[in-house]
């Protein structure tokens, strides 16, 4: 399973060169998904800049799983967050729930943000 993050929608979407990259991972043949609070924090990027993302979130929802998280994952992304905060990492808790959502599922997380760097499962495009 793949797991985009909203870096990597909103690079795909605006056409850039990562977004070509990230398009290759959409094309994969592997289940594709997307963490419930990238589509907030894509509600929230839209209402800042004026942009409107509904036909983009409508993309997602089509061609990808939208993942939640349940009573269980609320552990594991609070050690998570817990974890790379302790490090002096810059990951805010919206990144650790987008972190968590994927290592309980055992995916790929596909960023274009260096925040996630040395999180391990992560692939970051440049």
């Amino acid at each position: 399973m793949i797991v985009l993050d909203t870096s990597a929608w909103v690079e795909y979407f605006i056409g850039s060169d990562r977004g070509r990259k990230v398009e290759s991972f959409i094309k994969e043949d592997g289940a594709l998904a997307t963490p419930m609070i990238v589509l907030v924090e894509l509600a929230c990027k839209s209402a800042r800049e004026n942009i409107d993302f509904s036909s983009q979130i409508g993309f997602i929802r089509a061609n990808s799983a939208i993942l939640g998280f349940d009573e269980e994952m609320v552990i594991p992304i609070a050690e998570t967050y817990a974890s790379l905060k302790a490090r002096n990492r810059k990951l805010s808790l919206a990144d650790a729930i987008i972190l968590s959502t994927a290592k309980s599922r055992s995916a790929l997380l596909v960023t274009c943000d260096s925040d996630f760097s040395g999180a391990g499962n992560v692939e970051i495009v440049r």
